[in-house]
């Protein structure tokens, strides 16, 4: 085949053409400007970066200087430790006006500027202002500052934007930040991310407390200058028909020719929540040790949060509709394989190793991964965080008419918990003795009203104002275990031991050994389960479903009728977790765990010992199978005359007396979830109860006719609140 030589040879020259100039040319020019672009953004990044790191810096200057406010060592200014800004700051009054200073870090200067307001109480000011920059009532000392911070600083690293004011003085040197924040009359010296330095005064700031006032506190004399008293408890409904949270404080605190300074405050939160079980992963850090008291301050058991977490059975929260503490109470109240009882969280009662056992509402055993159970747990804030502290254990439990603790009797009543708790110590023993316990070295010494057995000290309704009714109170005594570190301080602080002062100690707060001592008085009006043993008749006890904030009536005694009669009104409470929660019984052998006290009533003048009543006896248990829902907070009653019924927890104890009016009928209320769950309440014996009523609404009830012949008792009765219907007998 002929080739064409001349095509071949102009296909050749094309092939081995080179670059002309003019491309090279504007190859370089587009290298170049991308690198110049590339130079550009680089340089912005790193003056992004150094303008994040300054600011970053900027505002710890700020936080610190704020934590140093917040840590001010005494109330009025010292002239001969003057303040210096923002290095020390030593008195509460020397914040004040305008402070300025130049802050140094990393080359940079900073230049500080705070501005202070004092802000008092305004109390003619309109509702829902209660502050003021003003001081017209003349009140003196601020109840808070208001500290606004300006850090503002210079920096040589980087350029001023294009388009500034002052774009062409060179250097960026604009930068600012401004922080505010409320630095208030109680110092939160040691709490701080700043460390104070040791001024070597042992004790904290002398910060200003106002006691609090018979008869929801009750003042425990420690010393004769240091006092203990716990505040009023507040529970927290989280949702309707289940109390989640109880809230309260232990403060100790000076007082000294009528003015009372700080020293401690615990701070306690007690809830109930729903579990689900989960096994050990493996990795060693399934949840914490319990937070214990050390006589000083309470310990999670390791020098660090990391050292304490160990491998165990755990739990998860099993609702979001719940207290948003649920998530470490199930997690960590779980006992290890330790037998160390400052190790446990029941630490009383607990079995020597492995964890304690849980159980679901219907009381059945939660031992597989993915069971679910009912928690109660108590909880002590620690260093900012809530942590599980080990169970609360009531160990006294007394029941008054309201005049007594309203009046002197709140000094005779104190004076009892701190005989009682040092008797309980001093001689080893293992159950608090109770007022009028004849072993007791003061016996003859306290003598509280209405508590008589033979109801001989009765209170009186009407009383003597005439009133036809009266307010009952109840208040519990916790010890609370004793670990080996506290029981230690104390032996150096007690009389029988070192008899040593609390800095030798290592207890530099402290001036007696009961003040390092796990326990506290408490009001618990509240809390328990009051009823009467007169079946409404002449006096009635109030026991309603407990309400946020206390606004439900527990406790109130009232006159019925003009019937003469001696009758007993009784305050039950459980000696745990639950006890303070108002918890359904989270493991069977609770009902052994129930403290109760009697108040005697003498109503319309009978005096002398009330007689036991005589009738028929029903006796059995009412629980719950409905999540959300506690038998606790349903109520069980006679429907009709002659009818009293009392309970314990789940337990309850009806008698019809003999002679009373027919028919007799029983009733169970107050249960309830939402207006969108149908509920009933069910039992397992309907020959003795019959003809059940339901009535649906905000407070669902079922009342049953007691049909069994007069004088034969029932026992074993089971009622039950489900969510279905009722089987059919």
């Amino acid at each position: 085949m002929k080739r064409n030589s001349n095509s071949i040879g102009r296909v050749a020259s094309y092939f081995q053409r080179g670059v002309t100039l003019l491309e090279v040319v504007l190859a370089i020019a587009v290298f170049t400007f991308g690198m110049l672009a590339l130079a550009h953004l680089q340089s912005n990044i790193g003056r992004s970066s150094t303008d994040s790191n300054t600011r970053t810096v900027a505002v710890n200057i700020a936080e610190e200087i704020i934590e140093r406010a917040r840590n001010w060592k005494r109330l009025g200014a010292d002239p001969n430790n003057p303040s210096t800004f923002p290095d020390v700051i030593y008195a509460f009054d020397d914040l004040s006006g305008t402070m300025t200073a130049t802050v140094q870090r990393g080359g940079v200067d900073y230049n500080v500027t705070a501005e202070i307001t004092d802000y008092y109480h305004d109390l003619d000011a309109d509702p829902g202002v209660s502050f003021s920059p003003n001081d017209e009532l003349g009140t003196g000392r601020p109840k808070f500052k208001v500290m606004e911070i300006t850090v503002e600083w210079v920096s040589a690293e980087f350029l001023r934007g294009e388009g500034t004011d002052n774009e062409n003085v060179g250097n960026l040197g604009s930068g600012g930040i401004t922080v505010t924040d409320i630095i208030p009359s109680t110092s939160s010296l040691g709490s701080g991310k700043i460390v104070a330095a040791d001024d070597g005064v042992p004790q904290g700031p002398p910060t200003a407390y106002n006691p609090g006032l018979a008869p929801d506190v009750i003042r425990l004399n420690i010393d004769g200058t240091r006092y203990k008293e716990s505040s009023a408890p507040v529970p927290k409904v989280i949702r309707s028909g289940e109390l989640s949270e109880t809230w309260f404080d232990v403060v100790t605190y000076n007082l000294v020719n009528n003015e009372a300074s700080f020293v401690r405050r615990e701070e306690f939160v007690a809830l109930s929540c729903q579990c689900t079980l989960r096994s050990p992963s493996g990795q060693g850090n399934d949840g914490l040790y319990p937070a214990i008291w050390t006589g000083v301050e309470y310990s999670i058991g390791a020098d660090t949060i990391d050292d304490a977490l160990v491998g165990k059975w755990h739990g998860e929260s099993a609702s979001n509709q719940q207290s948003i503490y649920c998530d470490v109470c199930c997690r960590d109240h779980h006992d290890g394989d330790s037998t160390s009882a400052d190790q446990r969280y029941r630490a009383n009662g607990g079995v020597p190793a492995g964890d304690h056992e849980h159980y679901d509402i219907n009381l059945v055993l939660a031992d597989s991964d993915g069971d679910d159970y009912v928690e109660s747990c108590r909880l002590i804030r620690k260093d900012g965080f809530f942590r599980v502290a080990q169970d609360a254990q009531l160990d006294g439990f007394n029941a008054f008419p309201d005049f007594y603790l309203d009046g002197l009797g709140s000094t005779t009543y104190a004076n009892y918990v701190v005989d009682a708790v040092e008797d309980y110590y001093n001689s080893s023993r293992t159950e608090l003795l109770a007022p009028e316990d004849a072993s007791a070295p003061w016996y003859n010494s306290y003598d509280f009203p209405a508590n008589n057995s033979d109801g001989s000290d009765a209170t009186d309704l009407p009383t003597g104002l005439g009133l036809t009714s009266q307010q009952l109170r109840a208040r519990g005594i916790y010890l609370d275990h004793l670990g080996a570190e506290v029981a230690t301080l104390i032996n150096c602080m007690h009389p029988s031991g070192l008899n040593m002062s609390g800095p030798e100690c290592g207890a530099p707060d402290a001036t007696h050994w009961l003040e390092v001592y796990p326990f506290f008085d408490i009001q618990m009006t509240f809390l328990g389960f009051w009823r009467e043993d007169s079946g409404a008749d002449p006096v009635s006890v109030t026991d309603e479903t407990v309400e946020t904030d206390n606004s439900h009536s527990k406790g109130l005694a009232v006159l019925e009728s003009d019937e003469l009669a001696s009758v007993i009104a009784t305050s039950q409470v459980n000696t745990g977790n639950i006890g303070l929660s108002v918890t359904d019984k989270i493991y069977p052998s609770q009902d052994n765990e129930i403290a109760e006290a009697d108040v005697h009533i003498d109503a319309n003048g009978i005096n002398g010992p009330p007689s036991p009543p005589t009738g028929t006896f029903y006796v059995g248990e009412i629980n719950s199978s409905v999540g959300g829902v506690q038998a606790a907070d349903a109520a069980i009653a006679g429907g009709s005359l002659g009818i009293i019924c009392t309970r314990a927890q789940n337990e309850f104890t009806c008698i019809v007396e003999d002679g009373a009016p027919t028919p007799h009928l029983l009733r169970v209320s107050g249960y309830y979830k939402n207006a969108n769950t149908d509920l009933w309440a069910c039992t397992n014996n309907t020959t003795a109860l019959t003809a059940p009523v339901y009535v649906q609404g905000p407070n669902k009830s079922t009342t049953w006719t007691l049909v069994n012949a007069a004088g034969t008792d029932v026992s074993g009765i089971n009622i039950t609140i489900q969510g279905s219907v009722c089987a059919t007998p």
